[in-house]
Parts: C-alpha cells; structure tokens; sequence
C-alpha cells in the first residue's frame, strides 16, 4: 500500500513523463528521418505540434518547485541549509548522464553536415565540460541541441542556495520570502522588455529571462509548506477534476495565443513569455500535492512513471539519435522516426539510469550527514541496492 507521499513523488514523475512525451513528439515531427528538417506547418496538427514545446516550461517550474522547497523547510525549521550536501546531489545528478551524453553526440554526429546540425570546433568542446555553451554564439544550440536548457538549469542551481543563504541569514518568513521571489519574477520580465534587458540569442537563453518560471515553482513550494503547516484537507475528486482542468486551459490558451499572434502582438508575447503556461502548470503541479481520485490517479500509471523516472537522459539523447539516423540515410515521416529513436532512446537511457544515474544518486544520498531516528534509518535502508521495497521515485533523488 502506498502512503499519500510515495503517491505524490510518482504523480510528480508521471507528469515527467508526459512532458518528454510532448518534447519528443515536437522534435519527431519537426525532424522526420528524410526530408528538410521542417516547421510544424499551419492548421490544427500544426499548430498542436508546435506548442507542443511549452512541455518545457514544465521542467523550469518542476525544479523551481522541487528544490527550493528543501530551503523554504531550512528557513522555517531555523534548521542548517546543507549546501554542501545540495552542490553534491546537483552535481552528481546532473553531470554523470550529461558528460555520456555529450560523449555519445560526439561518437554520433561529429563531422556530420546536416540542416538544423551546428557542430563547434574542437577548440570550442571545453565549453561543454563546464555547460558554458549558451554563453557562445558559436555553441549556442549546438552539438546537442537540447542541452541549451540545462545550462539554464544549472545556472539556477548555482543561485538557488545564495538566494537561501540570504534568506536565512535575514531570518527570512513567509512574506520575505515571497518578496523575493516577486523581485526574482519581475526581474525576469524586465530582462525581457527591450529598453531594459540583454537582447540577441544569447540573452534570450540565459537564465534572467526563465526567472518568472523558477519563481512560480519555488511559489508553489512556499504555499506547498503554509498549506502542510495547516493541515490543509485534501480536494474532493470533483474540486480536483475542475482544477486540472484549469490547468489544462490555461496553457492551451497560452499556446493558442502564441501560435495565432499577429505581429503587433509579438512584442507583448516577447515580454510575457509563457508565464501562463508557467502557471498552468504550476496548477497540475498543486493538483498532485492537495487533489485525490482517478483525476490525478492517472498520473501514476507505471509506464507514464517509468518514462518520467529516466526523462533526463531521454531529453540529452533523443534529438542526436534522430539527426544520426538522417545522417545514416535512412528513409521515413516523423511516425518511422519516432518508432525507431523511441525505442533506441528509451534503452539507452534505461541503461544509463540503472547503471550510472541511479548509483551515483544513491551514493550522493548515503554520503550525505547521518540523520537519526527511525524514519531515517528507513530511508537508507530503502535507497540501499537490493534493499528497496518499490523503484525509487526520481523526484525523491531529487
């Protein structure tokens, strides 16, 4: 039987997986086996497809929520933040998938010349091995296209804990807090608007202007703690059907309005982003922690869960498959592209999770501060090799 907890880290996952879905069913479709390497196109399917890249968005405010919500527990509990224990789980969970990954783009793709292919000299490689690639026009995108995001990702993880340190030195409550991250939010939009912030490629993938989306997750988590505080009652299955369905409106909504803007309205969307879909998906995430029913009961179907569980190396090796395939001459639409690098894919990043990714974790988990009572003695227990009752839920490695 699972407790309301282990429930939640596997909804969390779950929603992991359905946003890889999405991305890869993006990329599918925009890179189909032969052919040019394509826009979506126009109409419904188009227009679908398209949006269909707002799934990232999801990842920003998933970690957002996540992470901060250790420091929001920090600050309430006066209790250490552990930031050596923290830079040691980012780093090996981060970095052990990426540098294999990036390895394996190289033994696929270089030398290759393809559309939608950038490859960076080899004077250029270092910038990888540091996730410095978004800081150079000519690595920006390149190699492994996706891994543009992580460098975004990572330069969070890097401010996250002196935002805390701040924080809790200034013995920060609640209302500070949310302070704060109304200042990192506005800070975020003003980075975009253009008498104000950074312009060209580079400024538009650095991590100024996905604040709005971290601080909206690192909200949640702050609201996750007043509510777990108040012990707050659980939704009804109805209540918790009518949020997700808010939810699911909001960032519908916000990806119609991109794909049927006009040109007059491309300066407003340049500023306001997707901050809609943000909090769209900010709402799928509070319907996971308070809801109940089969209207989030879903969420944790095993493969959906499983999909979610090995989604980082699904996302760094999904786009180099699929140019490797083009590079190899092979024939077909975006459903032959997406049969053949899904299954590829998900065994590579299988192996990858089972025998790189999830040890280090474990190791990253056990090296941490001995905890006493029993609860803990549990929880080493459980993340203990040929110990675990159940698969470990990602978001609990986390």
């Amino acid at each position: 039987m699972q407790n309301s907890s282990e429930k939640r880290h596997l909804a969390l996952d779950g929603i992991r997986g359905l946003a890889i879905a999405c991305i890869f069913l993006h990329h599918s479709v925009t890179h189909p086996l032969s052919g040019a390497v394509r826009s979506t196109g126009d109409g419904l399917w188009g227009g679908f497809v398209a949006e269909l890249r707002l799934s990232l968005i999801c990842f920003f405010v998933l970690s957002g929520f996540l992470l901060y919500g250790g420091f929001a527990r920090a600050l309430r509990e006066r209790s250490g933040l552990r930031l050596g224990e923290y830079a040691r789980r980012r780093a090996a969970r981060v970095f052990p998938a990426y540098y294999l990954a990036i390895l394996g783009s190289i033994v696929l793709l270089w030398g290759a010349q393809m559309p939608n292919l950038k490859m960076p000299s080899l004077a250029e490689l270092p910038l990888f091995a540091v996730l410095g690639q978004n800081y150079s026009r000519a690595t920006l995108e390149a190699l492994d296209g996706p891994t543009w995001t992580l460098c975004i990702e990572a330069a969070f993880y890097v401010i996250l804990p002196l935002l805390a340190l701040v924080l809790w030195r200034l013995r920060a409550g609640p209302r500070l807090q949310l302070t704060a991250l109304a200042g990192l939010f506005a800070l975020g939009i003003a980075w975009r608007v253009p008498a104000l912030g950074a312009h060209g490629p580079i400024g538009a993938k650095a991590l100024p202007a996905f604040l709005p989306y971290f601080a909206i997750g690192m909200a949640l988590a702050l609201w996750n703690q007043h509510r777990a505080r108040a012990r707050a009652r659980t939704l009804s299955p109805a209540a918790t059907l009518a949020l997700l369905g808010a939810a699911a409106a909001v960032v519908v909504l916000d990806g119609v309005w991109h794909f049927t803007s006009t040109g007059g309205e491309r300066g407003v969307l340049g500023i306001v982003g997707d901050v809609p879909a943000a909090a769209g998906f900010a709402l799928l995430l509070a319907a996971t922690l308070v809801g109940s029913g089969r209207a989030i009961g879903w969420l944790s179907w095993r493969p959906l869960v499983g999909l979610g569980v090995i989604s980082y190396s699904f996302y760094l090796w999904h786009l180099p498959l699929m140019l490797f395939w083009r590079r190899l001459g092979l024939e077909g639409g975006w459903v032959e592209t997406a049969g053949l690098t899904f299954v590829a894919t998900l065994t590579i990043a299988t192996v990858s999770w089972k025998l790189i990714e999830a040890p280090i974790l474990r190791w990253a988990h056990r090296s941490a501060p001995e905890r006493s009572g029993e609860g803990a003695r549990r929880d080493r227990r459980r993340l203990e090799p040929g110990r675990r009752p159940r698969p470990v839920s990602v978001t609990e490695l986390t």
